[in-house]
C-alpha cells in the first residue's frame, strides 16, 4: 500500500502521528486547510494533497495509475477537497480512523452516477484547453485536429503556461530558452516576435500564428504577443505549409490564448525587478452563472519597466476580454478580443570593431552603448486584434469549425542607426535618425470540416478546408541629418533636426487563398498515417506610393505532407515523415519573368517516449531540411539574379520535460544543426555556414521541492543554457571571424502554500558578457535579470 503524507521524515511522522491521533479521528473530514492543486495526473495531486493538508492518505500505487485529478482551490475541510480531487476518477474516499483511504467506487454505484463521467470528460486536456504542468499530450497546431502529440509525425515543441510561470517568461523567444534547435533574434526580438528555427528565421511574414489563425504579416506593426495572456506556445519544427500556406521552411508558430472556461480563475501577480521593472497581471474567470450558457475571461496586464540600455523603455498594457456562448453541447462560439499598448526601443547593434575584437587603440565600445539620442529613440506601438471562433458538431463523427480574425496594428518608430566611422577618427561613427510610420489591417479565416469514420479496423479523420487573408499594409520612412557620436565615450545632446527627406514610401497588399485536405489513417492499435494535400493562390502587390503604379505578382503553390507513426507497448512511438513548405518572393530576372516561390522539403525520423500515467515526454529527431529556388547572381548578367542556389541544415534535436520524480521536474534540450549554403552562383558562398547559426545547442532546468528536508512549500530552480560558437562575415572589410560559444545560468527560489506563490528568479544569473553577431554588427546578450513575484489564486 501507498503511503502519502505532507511529513516526510519517519520518526517525525510517527511522533506527530501519536500525538494528534485522537484528533484526526473527530476531525479528520472537518480540518480545515489552503489548497492550491492543479488538475494533473491522480498520483501527483495525492502526493500534493498530503503536504497542504498534513493528512495522511492510503490507497493501493496501482489503483491510481493512469487517473487523473480535478483542481482543488481555496480553504475547505480536507475530506472535503479530497473529495472534489477524485471526482470523476472512478475513485472514492472512505474516512478509516486518523487515516483517508482512497478505493474503487463499487460498479453498483458508479453506474448511478452518469453526469460525474461527462464532468471527468470535460475536465480533460485539450488541444485549446490549458496544461497543468510542463507536458502537453495532445495539440491541434501540426493537423487543425485535436490530436495526440505522441501520434503527430512531425516534430513539435510546446511550451506551456506553467512553465512560463515558473521561468518568468517576458517574451515569445524566452519561451523557447530551453528547446531545440531554436534561437532569439537579437535586437529585432526586442520590437518583433522573431526565431531562428532550424537555421531559418520565422517572424510574422506568413510564419506566426495565433489561435490557428494568421498574425498581421507586417514585421514592425505585428508587434510582441504578451506571454501572460497564453496558456502554451507551439512550434511544428521544418516545412509545414500544407495547412497554414506560405510558411518559412523553417516551422510555423502557433499560440494558444487564454479562453472563457467554467473553472472559476482567480488570479493577481505583482513583479519587480532589474531596470526598474514593474508589473501587475490579472487572470480573472468562469462561468457567468452556474446553469448558464456563457463562460467569461479577464486577462491584463500592466508594465513599467526600463531596459538595460538606458534611455530605451519597455513600458506595456495589455487586456484581452473573452466571452464563450454554449447554446447547446454541440455548439459554441468564442470571443477573443485583444488590444495592446507599448514603448518601447530598438537598440542599433554595435560594429565589430569594438566589440568582438579591438577597437582603435586597442579599445572596447562599453557595455550597452546606446547609439541614438535620449527623447528621440522610441516605438510607440498600437495592436488591436478580434477573434471569432465557432464549432459545431453534427454528430459524433462531424464537426464544422470556422474562425475568423480581424486585426489593426500601427507603430511609430524612432531610431538612430551608426553606420561607418568618420574618415581619419575610427572612434567616431555616422549616424542617421529615421522616422518610420508602419500601419497594417486586415483579416484571416480558416474554415474546415471534420469528418470520422470508421471501415473494418481503420478508422479514418479527414479534415477538408479553406482559409483566406487579406492584408493592407504601408510603411512611411524618412531620414534625418544627425551629429557622429563617439562610441567609446558617447556624449548626447545633438540637436535631431526638423527637416527630413524621404527615404521610401512603401505600400503592400497581399491577399492568399489555400484549399486543404487531410486523412488522418489509423488501423488496429499501433499504425497512424497522416497524409495532407494543399493549393494555394496568392497575389501581392507592392511598390513605392510616389509611383504610377504598383506591381502586382500572382503565385501559386502546392504542397504536402506524409508521415507515419508506429505505436509500442510502453509509450514508445518512432515516426517518419516528409513536408514542403512554400515562401512568394518579388521581383523579375533578366528576361522580366518572374521568380518562383522558394520551396521548403524536409525528411525526418524520430522517437517519442510518453509512459502511460506519468506526466513525462521524451522526443528525439534527425532532420534534412532544404531550401530550393534561392537567388543568386546571373552569371550572364550580374545585375540580376536567377534561382538556382539552395541552402541546407541537417541536425538532430533531442527534448524531455515532465516530472523526472515526485519533486523533481525537468526542461532539457540538445540540438546539432549544420546549417549551409549547398549551391549559388558565387563561388565563396558554396558550402559556407550559416554565420548566426551554432553547431551546438544545449539546456537543462531543474527545479525540486524540497519536501525531503521538511520543506514543502519551498521549490529551488536552476538552469543551463549553451550556445555554441558562430560565425561573423564583415560586409566592411569581407572578414570572417569566429563569436565565442557561452553559457547562462538561470535561478530560481519560489515559495508556495495554498493560494499564495513567491518566486525570485535570475536570468543569466552570474551577468555573463556574450555577444550576438552577423553581417560586421554585434549585440550585447541580456544582463542578469532578477525578478521578484509574488502571486494569489483563489
Amino acid at each position: 500500500m501507498q503511503r502519502t503524507t505532507g511529513f516526510p521524515f519517519p520518526l517525525a511522522r510517527g511522533a506527530i502521528a501519536a500525538a494528534a491521533l485522537a484528533a484526526l479521528c473527530l476531525h479528520a473530514g472537518a480540518q480545515t486547510a489552503a489548497f492550491d492543486i492543479l488538475a494533473q495526473p491522480l498520483p501527483g495531486a495525492l502526493a500534493r494533497f498530503a503536504q497542504q493538508s498534513g493528512v495522511q492518505i492510503v490507497y493501493p500505487p496501482e489503483l491510481v495509475q493512469g487517473r487523473r485529478a480535478n483542481a482543488v482551490q481555496g480553504a475547505q475541510p480536507a475530506e472535503q477537497a479530497l473529495a472534489t480531487l477524485l471526482r470523476g476518477s472512478g475513485l472514492r474516499m472512505r474516512r478509516d480512523g486518523a487515516t483517508l483511504v482512497i478505493e474503487r467506487i463499487p460498479a453498483e454505484d458508479a453506474a448511478v452516477l452518469p453526469e460525474v463521467r461527462v464532468l471527468a470528460d470535460a475536465e480533460a486536456e485539450t488541444a485549446t484547453g490549458p496544461v497543468h504542468g510542463l507536458v502537453a499530450r495532445r495539440s491541434a497546431t501540426a493537423t487543425k485536429t485535436d490530436t495526440p502529440l505522441i501520434e503527430t509525425p512531425q516534430s513539435i515543441t510546446v511550451v506551456t503556461a506553467e512553465q512560463m510561470r515558473t521561468l518568468r517568461t517576458a517574451s515569445v523567444e524566452q519561451a523557447f530558452d530551453y528547446s531545440a534547435g531554436v534561437q532569439a533574434v537579437s535586437g529585432y526580438s526586442r520590437s518583433f516576435d522573431a526565431i531562428y528555427s532550424r537555421g531559418f528565421w520565422i517572424d510574422s511574414g506568413g510564419s506566426q500564428y495565433a489561435d490557428g489563425l494568421r498574425l498581421s504579416g507586417s514585421s514592425w506593426a505585428s508587434g510582441k504577443q504578451e506571454p501572460y495572456g497564453l496558456e502554451r506556445v507551439e512550434l511544428i519544427k521544418g516545412a509545414a505549409s500544407v495547412l497554414y500556406g506560405m510558411a518559412a521552411p523553417g516551422g510555423v508558430l502557433n499560440t494558444v490564448s487564454k479562453r472563457p472556461t467554467q473553472e472559476r480563475v482567480r488570479e493577481v501577480v505583482a513583479e519587480a525587478g532589474s531596470h526598474g521593472h514593474k508589473q501587475i497581471g490579472v487572470d480573472l474567470g468562469g462561468a457567468v452563472s452556474p446553469e448558464g450558457d456563457w463562460d467569461w475571461r479577464l486577462t491584463a496586464l500592466v508594465r513599467d519597466s526600463g531596459t538595460p540600455v538606458g534611455p530605451l523603455r519597455n513600458d506595456g498594457i495589455y487586456i484581452a476580454p473573452a466571452l464563450r456562448w454554449r447554446p447547446s453541447a454541440d455548439t459554441s462560439l468564442t470571443l477573443l478580443l485583444q488590444h495592446q499598448k507599448r514603448e518601447i526601443g530598438y537598440p542599433f547593434a554595435l560594429p565589430v570593431q569594438g566589440t568582438l575584437v579591438p577597437g582603435p587603440g586597442g579599445a572596447f565600445i562599453p557595455r550597452f552603448t546606446f547609439v541614438g539620442e535620449p527623447g528621440f529613440d522610441r516605438q510607440d506601438v498600437s495592436q488591436t486584434s478580434l477573434a471569432a471562433l465557432f464549432e459545431h458538431r453534427f454528430s459524433d463523427d462531424a464537426t464544422l469549425r470556422s474562425n475568423l480574425r480581424l486585426f489593426d496594428s500601427k507603430v511609430d518608430v524612432f531610431f538612430t542607426g551608426a553606420y561607418n566611422p568618420v574618415a581619419g577618427n575610427p572612434r567616431l561613427w555616422e549616424r542617421s535618425a529615421y522616422d518610420e510610420f508602419e500601419s497594417a489591417h486586415g483579416f484571416a479565416s480558416d474554415t474546415h470540416w471534420q469528418q470520422r469514420w470508421r471501415s473494418g479496423a481503420v478508422e479514418h479523420t479527414l479534415l477538408a478546408g479553406v482559409d483566406f487573408m487579406r492584408l493592407r499594409a504601408a510603411t512611411d520612412t524618412f531620414r534625418r541629418p544627425i551629429a557622429p557620436l563617439d562610441l567609446y565615450a558617447p556624449a548626447y545632446g545633438a540637436a535631431v533636426p526638423s527637416e527630413r527627406s524621404v527615404a521610401w514610401l512603401s505600400r503592400e497588399q497581399r491577399r492568399q487563398t489555400g484549399v486543404y485536405l487531410q486523412d488522418q489513417i489509423k488501423w488496429g492499435e499501433r499504425w497512424v498515417l497522416l497524409a495532407g494535400l494543399r493549393h494555394d493562390r496568392s497575389s501581392y502587390t507592392s511598390g513605392d506610393a510616389r509611383d504610377a503604379a504598383l506591381k502586382t505578382e500572382d503565385t501559386s503553390a502546392l504542397t504536402g505532407r506524409m508521415g507515419l507513426v508506429y505505436l509500442l507497448p510502453g509509450g514508445w512511438a518512432p515516426f517518419a515523415g516528409y513536408s514542403q513548405s512554400f515562401e512568394p518572393q518579388g521581383g523579375t530576372d533578366a528576361q522580366g519573368r518572374r521568380f518562383d516561390p522558394t520551396e521548403g522539403a524536409q525528411v525526418e525520423a524520430g522517437l517519442r517516449w510518453q509512459p502511460p500515467g506519468r506526466d513525462f515526454l521524451l522526443s528525439a529527431s534527425a532532420f534534412d531540411l532544404r531550401k530550393t529556388n534561392v537567388l543568386t547572381p546571373d552569371p550572364a548578367n550580374p545585375r540580376f539574379n536567377v534561382q538556382t542556389a539552395e541552402q541546407r541544415a541537417r541536425g538532430l534535436e533531442v527534448e524531455a520535460r515532465g516530472q523526472a520524480s515526485r519533486d523533481l521536474e525537468l526542461v532539457g534540450a540538445y540540438a546539432y544543426t549544420d546549417r549551409r549554403t549547398t549551391k549559388s552562383n558565387v563561388a565563396e558562398e558554396v558550402g559556407r555556414r550559416e554565420a548566426r547559426q551554432p553547431y551546438h545547442q544545449a539546456s537543462l532546468w531543474a527545479s525540486y521541492r524540497l519536501a525531503v528536508w521538511d520543506l514543502p512549500h519551498w521549490t529551488v530552480g536552476a538552469g543551463l543554457r549553451y550556445t555554441g560558437s558562430t560565425q561573423d562575415r564583415n560586409w566592411r572589410d569581407g572578414v570572417l571571424r569566429g563569436v565565442p560559444a557561452y553559457t547562462l545560468v538561470d535561478l530560481m527560489l519560489a515559495w508556495q502554500d495554498g493560494p499564495w506563490r513567491v518566486a525570485l528568479n535570475a536570468r543569466n544569473a552570474f551577468d555573463k558578457d556574450y555577444l550576438v553577431c552577423g553581417t560586421g554588427s554585434c549585440l550585447h546578450g541580456d544582463p542578469r535579470t532578477v525578478t521578484l513575484s509574488a502571486g494569489y489564486r483563489w
